[in-house]
């Protein structure tokens, strides 16, 4: 609730942070600014998360995004890494920080300063990040593919998919016999198993 009163006094974009527990939300950061930035221990997050017009700058959303609906997400450090670098598998801030950050790194004197941090850091790593995509001529990607497809999928993950069990059982059974009747085939062409 106190977090929520924040966020509504408040203008601008807010950055926000979290740490994932047995697959569920345990705490989480709010940064309103590079030096205002507040932890909030708990799985539940305000109506402001769902709030598409309280723009927000994450990093890895769509994880976030399975457990909670969150909208307004403006930025998310993650995806505009990879759009910078697809060939990298994990785009992990302390790394980001390294490569594109001000010469800060995130405090590790505690799991409450790790997400704080973090929060805090995103303000710099959005601005880096952007000016080096613009520079690159590949902001669009980010914009306009990468952040709409990336809630796309994570309401189809949260709010699950219906599935026909009949048809499906259908379908496997079908594939079985197609495997069965080409490794016959195989098998008869060359003589043996």
């Amino acid at each position: 609730a106190e977090m929520s009163a924040k966020i509504a006094k408040h203008a601008g974009e807010i950055a926000l942070s979290y740490e994932i527990v047995d697959e569920t939300l345990h705490r989480y950061s709010v940064a309103l600014s590079p030096t205002e930035v507040y932890v909030v221990h708990s799985g539940d997050i305000g109506s402001w998360g769902a709030d598409a017009n309280i723009a927000k700058i994450v990093h890895d959303g769509k994880t976030l995004s399975r457990m909670h609906e969150i909208e307004g997400i403006v930025f998310d450090t993650s995806l505009a890494a990879y759009v910078l670098n697809p060939g990298v598998r994990t785009h992990e801030v302390a790394d980001l920080l390294e490569r594109y950050g001000d010469g800060s790194s995130l405090d590790v004197t505690s799991p409450e300063s790790v997400v704080a941090s973090t929060a805090s850091q995103l303000f710099t790593l959005r601005t880096s990040l952007d000016q080096e995509m613009k520079s690159r001529g590949v902001e669009g990607l980010l914009y306009d593919l990468e952040l709409p497809i990336a809630h796309l999928l994570a309401v189809m993950e949260r709010r699950g998919v219906a599935v026909d069990s009949k048809k499906l059982a259908e379908l496997l059974n079908f594939f079985e016999s197609e495997v069965a009747a080409q490794t016959k085939i195989a098998h008869d062409s060359v003589g043996q198993e």
